[in-house]
């Protein structure tokens, strides 16, 4: 498919560059895909829009270099939301206090 070349190329492009080793390399979506627009989310309810599972369940790929071993290879199964990544990017970003008021 188009997003697993898109993957592929920028893996690729990462690792010719010699940056793969020191990369945290996280795909999600926002929501499900539009089943008015020949989307689909089988075997899930719903679709982009509203808040069955179809809706909401979305596919979410985590790798790099950086990605400790035990964590390779692993499927979790549980709930999150994109603002959790929040405290994980900042800690990578190095000594970055998530609760700090940037103003």
């Amino acid at each position: 498919s188009v997003v697993d070349e898109s993957v592929k190329n920028v893996t690729d492009t990462l690792k010719a560059l010699n940056v793969w080793d020191n990369t945290l390399f996280v795909w999600t979506t926002d929501n499900g895909a539009p089943v008015s627009a020949g989307g689909s989310n089988a075997p899930f309810r719903g679709s982009k829009g509203n808040n069955f599972e179809g809706g909401v369940h979305v596919p979410l790929l985590v790798t790099g270099g950086v990605l400790p071993d035990g964590m390779k290879g692993r499927t979790l199964d549980g709930m999150m939301h994109i603002t959790d990544w929040y405290a994980t990017f900042c800690y990578l970003a190095g000594d970055i206090n998530p609760n700090d008021n940037p103003d």
